[in-house]
């Protein structure tokens, strides 16, 4: 069934993300947090066509974040219930997170039925200090939101052991899967169409 295909997919895509992370220990902080992976994406009772919009994602309820933006102002993930959210950690030192970002902006620009944050932790992770991110990331000329994990708790609730990791979350607060590596825009909407809420 349609399911069964999506699901295929996203293991193909999953494989080919696990090779296309930046590690080499500078994302690896001793967590031993795990999430599922995404290919779990959707509750059991989402595997059947037409489940009922009332149930909920399996899982457990995603860490809280919260993060800073540009300018200071916070960001709660708790404010994000009735969301769909795709979260992206990554950082500026990471190769591939730098080469796959005309791809995501394009992800930013045209994403349907879920909000896109991303997340660096400047000071933690060998990313530089905030002041130095900003610089260079104003020089690079990106247009996608950027929230700041001052601390490095985030990431580290998230189990990040890589980069770029995403983290998938359902509308009810859930988090669904995250999974290591760069990934494919037609796969995260694909994912994400698969989250029941």
């Amino acid at each position: 069934d349609m399911f069964n295909k999506i699901y295929k997919t996203l293991i193909v895509g999953m494989s080919v993300a696990l090779l296309t992370a930046c590690s080499g220990g500078a994302a690896s902080n001793g967590s031993s947090n795990s999430s599922q992976s995404g290919t779990e994406a959707a509750s059991e009772d989402s595997k059947k066509e037409g489940a009922d919009s009332a149930v909920l994602n399996d899982g457990e309820l995603a860490p809280e974040m919260v993060l800073t933006d540009w300018d200071g102002n916070e960001y709660k993930l708790s404010d994000q219930k009735g969301k769909k959210v795709y979260v992206k950690f990554w950082a500026s030192w990471c190769g591939v997170c730098t080469s796959t970002m005309p791809e995501f902006e394009e992800l930013v620009a045209n994403h349907e039925g879920f909000d896109i944050i991303t997340v660096v932790s400047p000071g933690h992770y060998n990313e530089q200090s905030k002041e130095k991110f900003k610089e260079w990331f104003t020089q690079q000329g990106y247009n996608i939101p950027v929230y700041f994990d001052d601390s490095g708790e985030v990431m580290e609730a998230y189990g990040v052991r890589a980069f770029p990791t995403a983290a998938y979350i359902g509308s009810d607060g859930v988090l669904v899967g995250t999974l290591p590596g760069a990934g494919d825009n037609a796969r995260i909407q694909e994912a994400f169409n698969t989250i029941v809420k």
